[in-house]
């Protein structure tokens, strides 16, 4: 039985008046159990430089969302 509360509702977000450095998620989704999801701001781009159907900048066109992920990993 999925323990989703409001607490880690994606539908929360308008909640924020600034960019979190931290989200907490809990999806519902029969391959995601029971757990809790935590996604950091790693960075901040200009509406203009990203594509917004695929959430890839001009840079990043060529990779793969893992890729996008692990370059990130890389240089932190």
């Amino acid at each position: 039985m999925p323990t989703n509360t409001s607490r880690y509702d994606p539908m929360c977000l308008e909640q924020y008046e600034k960019p979190p450095e931290l989200l907490h998620f809990q999806w519902e989704g029969k391959k995601c159990g029971y757990k809790v999801y935590r996604y950091a701001l790693v960075d901040v781009i200009d509406h203009n430089n990203i594509d917004p159907e695929h959430k890839r900048t001009k840079e990043e066109q060529n990779l793969t969302h893992k890729q996008i992920k692990e370059r990130y990993l890389k240089n932190a």
